[in-house]
């Protein structure tokens, strides 16, 4: 069983809490080995838990921080069963957490670099620190809470109330995988994915520059033939002596019991590299006082799986002084069970180099039956296996049934023969070989079938309705189908089509106008199946932009729902930006039917005020028109001017004349 498919961590009150990837936070009891509870969220497949930490001080309200792949730390409440706070303080995957000792705050860090402390009951963001060099990826806190360790490839010891770096550790050559004080803070021990387990001496406060000693801060280096998946100390170690274990990917559990003396710091008066590494070939490595394991598979299971061997131990704590718990076994069903590491007489054990083995009792892989039944049943069903039936095992109906007519037609034939005169030359009928008989024999039945079979066929035919009506049957079906679409059957039929890239079935699923359903359907699909459907969404609506009304409540739906996922993919810009580009070709054309819709609007607010102005004078503007035309009236109009203008035009030219005529007169009259 690998960590990356299950997370587990104990509790003070040997609980064990097992979280998989589609977020099912399960607890179960270590007396009895049953599932006590079960946690999840009604979108839980929509997260994938990255890691997992208890908060035991107070029995009474047991907490449980989930960290996600998405930046989601979600706190469960044990006790009543129901999730206390969501903590949405990152933007990418949460590496690991971990609760100060008085379990109103939760520390946090992420890809995204940060390290949030946020409060467990309101959700309030306390504190955020930035690492600039690297990021951290395990956290552990002094059991005095005055300092905390931030661990990339290198560790740093701060002050949690300034984070002011305190001590510097070289640390390892890969990122850290595991990490945590010693009861009196005294020593830190780390592990990382080179199989190297490291103690460091911790240094609270910087040396003087004026002294020219320095201390090396590693104690002792640790190699192992797998990568270490746990480290713990025991709560019963001393001043005088440390008891810790180291837990390694290929399930075998390392127990040290160690004086204090033998870690003392090494001082070094010329702190030179090589002076250095001399000194650490020097030093001696404590060895194991016992080792835990499960017990070897026989030599046909190892032949058979190989070098894979599911049954290993994925976590251990201290229980006792002297006693631990471990869990071993599958994911669905755990074995736990409790060895003591101090008197291992009464346990079955053996003698290594490192110290004494002791070696865990094998599972039964049978489901049902014991695993010797099944061994006993396995070889019954192999010897039934090998029983080989011949021709002389069984009878043949059809050569039986032919050597019966073969000897009826003889009979027959000999019967006429007595009757027939004496003149006629009678041939009897050749007879057959038994093979020859068989393939007559088949020969006949195979042409009496396939008569059979032609009746049967001309019979459906008569009584098959016509296709017009079996196609509206069809029709009427189908529609009764997607009228009963639920969001279950949605997220099923586009899981497959887009797994089998069958077009047909895809369009069929987004034919779905139900925004509840489609909500519904969005939230429940898993993660690997967003983006693929946001992508075919997108295609869609590039190659036919009069899908747009059918395909934006889609759209919308997953943009919504899953906005943080969204925000934390990279191909995201590349991927929006046709859409985009659709969306102001299409805007690009209503510019001037809005310019066009304002200048209409202006004028029917203009008519709709002078129309109540006219009413608040008494005057009824709209009792008529303002203006009438007629165009015969307009012409009789016109040649009635015409006719009045020549009138006028003459009686001027008549009083022009008299007057001329007047003149002359008086002309003459002064002569």
């Amino acid at each position: 069983m690998s960590c990356k498919s299950l997370i587990a961590e104990f509790d003070a009150v040997q609980t064990l809490a097992t979280v998989a990837e589609d977020g099912r936070l399960q607890l179960w009891d270590t007396v009895s080995s049953t599932l006590r509870s079960q946690l999840m969220r009604p979108s839980h497949l929509a997260l994938s838990a990255t890691c997992l930490r208890w908060h035991c001080v107070q029995p009474e309200s047991p907490l449980i921080a989930v960290g996600s792949d998405t930046g989601h730390v979600l706190v469960w409440d044990i006790q009543r069963g129901t999730l206390l706070q969501t903590l949405q303080v990152h933007t990418q995957r949460v590496n690991h957490l971990v609760f100060d000792h008085t379990g109103e705050h939760v520390y946090s860090c992420s890809e995204d670099r940060q390290v949030c402390c946020s409060h467990v009951r309101s959700g309030e963001l306390i504190q955020a620190h930035k690492s600039v060099s690297s990021v951290v990826e395990r956290l552990a806190i002094s059991f005095k809470g005055r300092h905390i360790l931030l661990a990339g490839t290198s560790i740093s010891l701060y002050r949690r109330d300034t984070w002011k770096r305190v001590q510097q550790i070289p640390g390892h050559a890969e990122p850290v995988q595991s990490l945590c004080f010693s009861p009196d803070d005294v020593l830190a021990f780390s592990s990382s994915a080179d199989r190297h387990a490291s103690l460091w001496r911790l240094a609270y406060r910087r040396p003087d520059k004026d002294t020219s000693e320095a201390v090396d801060p590693l104690v002792a280096s640790f190699v192992y033939e797998a990568n270490v998946t746990q480290l713990a100390f025991s709560s019963w170690s001393t001043s005088e002596f440390y008891i810790f274990l180291v837990l390694t990917a290929d399930g075998v559990a390392h127990i040290y019991h160690v004086p204090a003396a033998d870690l003392s710091p090494t001082v070094n008066a010329e702190p030179k590299k090589k002076k250095k590494q001399e000194l650490r070939a020097l030093r001696a490595v404590p060895s194991p006082i016992c080792t835990i394991k499960v017990s070897a598979p026989g030599k046909r299971r190892a032949a058979n799986n190989g070098a894979r061997d599911n049954q290993k131990i994925f976590q251990v704590c201290f229980s006792r002084e002297d006693e631990l718990t471990l869990a071993y076994g599958g994911q669905v069903k755990p074995t736990f069970v409790t060895r003591t590491f101090s008197s291992i007489s009464s346990i079955g054990s053996t003698s290594t180099g490192e110290g004494p083995a002791i070696l865990l009792p094998r599972l039964s892989t049978a489901l049902l039956a014991s695993e010797e039944s099944s061994k006993g049943d396995k070889k019954k069903r192999k010897r039934e296996a090998e029983k080989i039936l011949g021709a002389a095992d069984m009878a043949l109906p059809s050569a039986t049934i032919r050597s019966m007519e073969l000897i009826e037609s003889a009979e027959e034939g000999e019967e006429k023969l007595e009757e027939a005169p004496s003149e006629v030359n009678y041939h009897p009928p050749p007879l057959l070989l038994p093979a020859v008989a068989e393939a007559v024999a088949a020969a006949e039945a195979e042409a009496v079938a396939a008569a059979a079979a032609d009746e049967r066929a001309s019979v459906e035919a008569a009584s098959r309705p016509s296709y017009g009506s079996r196609l509206s049957t069809y029709e009427s079906v189908a529609v009764k189908a997607r009228k009963k679409a639920t969001s279950a059957s949605q997220v099923v039929l586009l899981v497959q089509a887009l797994q089998n890239g069958d077009s047909a079935m895809l369009d069929e699923a987004l034919q779905s106008q139900d925004v509840n359903v489609i909500t519904a359907t969005v939230a429940r699909l898993p993660i690997p199946a967003i983006m693929p459907l946001f992508d075919a969404v997108l295609v869609r609506l590039q190659g036919k932009p009069s899908r747009v009304a059918t395909l934006a409540a889609w759209v919308r739906a997953l943009l919504s729902t899953h906005a943080a996922y969204f925000m934390s993919y990279k191909k995201l810009v590349t991927m929006v930006t046709p859409l985009y580009q659709l969306i102001d070709q299409r805007l690009s054309t209503f510019k001037p039917l809005l310019k066009l819709v304002g200048r209409v609007q202006i004028l029917q607010s203009q008519i709709a005020s002078q129309t109540a102005a006219g009413r608040s004078e008494g005057l009824n503007l709209a009792s008529g028109p303002l203006m009438t035309f007629d165009e015969e009236a307009d012409a009789a109009s016109e040649g009635s001017k015409a006719g009045e203008e020549g009138e006028e035009e003459g009686e001027e030219e008549g009083m022009d004349e008299d007057e001329d005529e007047d003149e002359d007169e008086d002309e003459d009259e002064d002569e």
